[in-house]
């Protein structure tokens, strides 16, 4: 539905909607896991700035609650993977979303591996 959406007029504006690629699983395992096994907490954030860099993602990220990592995806231009230490961040950061100057981004939470029933053993 919203690959339907993408570039239909809204209040003054174009609906912008673009579609993730499924990445490599051992790549999302790696990424949502700690040496230690410990269980994280991923979230995507869609619409960053192209100018902006990893180490700013993390700085703002980093206001919402602790950080254990963010990068930017490896396919699609615009896209980042952060990853809380806590579980209320990545609810708060899906909720408030996260912001750079005037551009808000759109940020959706990603259920790690650990917790899918019948996800990646």
């Amino acid at each position: 539905l919203a690959a339907k959406l993408n570039g239909t007029a809204f209040e003054g504006g174009a609906v912008r909607c673009s579609s993730l690629a499924v990445e490599n699983a051992s790549s999302v395992q790696k990424f949502f896991t700690q040496k230690d096994s410990e269980v994280h907490y991923p979230v995507v954030l869609n619409g960053v700035p192209p100018e902006v860099s990893a180490e700013e993602v993390r700085a703002v990220c980093s206001k919402i609650g602790p950080v254990v990592r963010a990068r930017p995806d490896r396919q699609t231009q615009g896209v980042f993977w952060v990853l809380f230490e806590k579980k209320l961040s990545a609810r708060l950061a899906s909720r408030q979303g996260v912001g750079f100057g005037p551009i808000k981004c759109k940020v959706v939470r990603v259920r790690p591996w650990q917790m899918v029933p019948g996800g990646i053993p």
